[in-house]
């Protein structure tokens, strides 16, 4: 074997070395993404207490879950938040449908900076917004990320979280529920 084969041959078995590497550190910081995505966001699962907090007009708001109540879509936002605005479009209609369907819409405002004029055109007049969530809400819901979709059954177990303008598909999965 020349040293020129012989060169190819040491820089191939090198390079698969490598390969076999990158390979084990992208599973491991893979694991790691959806260990630290667990803590951020609601998992499928998950079982929330009460969602307490207070409204636009200081009335204490609490939506509890039990075996009559609906299922219940959670739409966070902040009205300074340019990709809540994005997000708008995704979730006026989920608004409109949950009128005439058993779906509970709560709008949940991370800072309680909304308006009167901002809740009526977004169409949530007729939406109960909690304006300040507790501080126990805050955690237990691991409200940090605006905007945020989250879908709650009756019984009060988390079906799916959404970060982020929510696409199509998840936008549709939700207005059929």
């Amino acid at each position: 074997m020349g040293v020129k084969a012989l060169c190819i041959t040491v820089a191939f078995v090198g390079l698969m070395g490598g390969n076999v590497l990158l390979l084990r550190q992208n599973r491991e910081l893979t694991q790691a993404v959806r260990e630290y995505h667990a803590q951020l966001v609601l998992q499928e699962g998950m079982r929330v207490p009460t969602l307490a907090g207070q409204t636009y007009r200081g009335d204490r708001l609490a939506v509890e879950y039990g075996r009559d109540r609906p299922k219940t879509v959670l739409l966070v936002y902040s009205p300074t938040c340019p990709v809540c605005e994005e997000n708008w479009p995704n979730w006026s209609p989920l608004i409109k449908a949950a009128e005439h369907s058993r779906t509970r819409i709560i709008a949940v405002d991370l800072t309680g900076k909304s308006r009167a004029d901002f809740l009526a055109a977004h169409g949530l007049n007729n939406v109960p917004v909690i304006a300040s969530p507790s501080p126990e809400a805050i955690l237990a819901y691991r409200f940090r990320y605006t905007p945020e979709t989250i879908v709650i059954s009756p019984e009060g177990k988390v079906e799916r979280a959404w970060i982020g303008v929510l696409q199509d598909e998840a936008a549709k999965a939700i207005a059929g529920i």
